[in-house]
């Protein structure tokens, strides 16, 4: 799996997330960046902060949710 890397503006991340909207493999590839803590680029349709928030609400759930 690749991050679709973009330039630090909002702007430069709208490609990389249209071609996530498309990919097969979109939820393993946001679960592989959780899992490894990706900080930079777009993975499996989601930039880093909302990233960050989809992670912190995984740790905060209780066990067996």
């Amino acid at each position: 799996m690749r991050s679709c890397s973009s330039p630090s503006r909002r702007t430069g991340r709208a490609r990389p997330k249209e071609v996530c909207a498309r990919c097969v493999v979109r939820d393993r590839c946001l679960a592989y960046a959780l899992d490894t803590r990706q900080l930079h680029g777009v993975w499996g349709g989601t930039d880093p902060a909302p990233a960050r928030r989809v992670r912190e609400s995984t740790l905060d759930a209780p066990l067996g949710s």
